[in-house]
């Protein structure tokens, strides 16, 4: 697909993009090039990803593209090896490909050369504008820059998954573009997430990457019985959350835990709660401990709900509590009310009219 055929066709006039069209945005005032801003698309999943248009017509819903299974992924990785061997070379990446400048190599076709050509051509960034020259083989090679002024790099996060880099924090110190899926950063992500702007996380790349998503919108592995207890949670609490990655200079144990439910409590008291069901925590009691441990070594009230017939746990602790629950007739309401009385009471200052 050229290049000017991007800069100059709107999205309204390609079927497949107009289709699935979910942005405020008139179709009939956006390229299909889009420029650096994200547009909401549906895929027919019900996916609603944001992406530019180019990037949903040339490789579609990202979150469908993720669903692959093993085998299909493992298909597609033997068959462009076998690809690669049969020809003798790697290809021209698509990234690369996308950015040959339209006007100013002559009538030289990008696809009859050599990946590993060192012949100078002419590049061209749409999202900047910005314009230099390199050869194939140095585009491919040494930092992999996408564009050397604003030093954003090939095969980035926000190249692979518009979809996560919809999410990335403005107040992170450096862009989606600059960073891989599978990198390291000397600081933690921060995210936003896209369905609801006041949920904000911190995660690394790899847990995005591996498709970790939202934690307040995350229900998947909860079952009915824990979102109940959750919803409950919701009333009694105002600024109860849902899976929190929680970090925490104290822990010994590991350096972050997902926290099932947190809460923090009108005179400052975090509140960690956690829901055991009796299935998946039977031989998990090892670890329930270990986090519990860190969690109150990090200053948090801990209160967990343990489903019959599981055991308590070896602890005591004046800031930790267990509370019996049964999967057969659960009380939500109830249960969350008894935590909220008993947090609330260690969390309030001791009154010395009683001593």
């Amino acid at each position: 697909m050229k290049t000017n055929f991007r800069r100059t066709t709107l999205v309204a006039a390609v079927p497949e993009l107009l289709a699935a069209w979910a942005d405020e945005a008139d179709p009939q005032t956006v390229t299909v090039a889009g420029g650096w801003e994200l547009r909401r698309f549906r895929c027919p999943q019900g996916h609603q990803p944001r992406l530019s248009p180019y990037s949903y017509l040339s490789r579609g819903c990202p979150t469908c593209r993720g669903k692959l299974t093993v085998q299909e992924r493992l298909d597609a990785i033997e068959s462009a090896v076998s690809d690669s061997e049969s020809s003798g070379q790697r290809g021209i990446s698509p990234e690369i490909a996308s950015q040959w400048h339209p006007t100013k190599n002559g009538k030289t076709r990008l696809e009859a050369l050599s990946p590993r050509s060192q012949r100078i051509f002419w590049w061209r960034e749409e999202g900047c504008g910005h314009e230099w020259q390199d050869s194939l083989k140095g585009r491919d090679s040494g930092p992999r820059l996408r564009c050397p002024e604003c030093e954003t790099i090939l095969d980035s996060l926000a190249y692979h998954y518009p979809g996560i880099a919809a999410e990335w924090s403005p107040n992170n110190p450096i862009s989606a573009w600059h960073v891989r899926p599978s990198g390291q950063t000397t600081f933690l992500p921060a995210w936003v997430c896209f369905v609801n702007p006041e949920h904000l996380w911190s995660a690394s790349l790899a847990s995005r990457s591996s498709g970790a998503g939202c934690p307040d919108c995350r229900e998947h592995g909860k079952s009915k019985v824990e979102l109940d207890h959750f919803a409950a949670a919701e009333q009694a609490f105002e600024s109860a959350r849902s899976g929190q990655s929680v970090r925490h200079e104290a822990f010994r144990r590991r350096p972050a835990w997902l926290v099932d439910i947190t809460a923090q409590l009108p005179g400052g008291q975090k509140l960690a709660i956690e829901y055991d069901g009796s299935y998946w925590h039977a031989a998990k009691r090892d670890v329930d401990l270990a986090k519990t441990l860190d969690m109150l070594a990090a200053g948090y009230l801990v209160a967990r709900l343990r489903e019959h017939p599981l055991e308590p746990l070896p602890l005591s602790d004046d800031r930790y509590v267990e509370f019996p629950v049964y999967s057969t007739a659960p009380d939500p309401k109830a249960t969350i009310a008894r935590v909220k009385e008993w947090a609330t009471d260690k969390s309030s200052p001791p009154d010395i009219t009683k001593r």
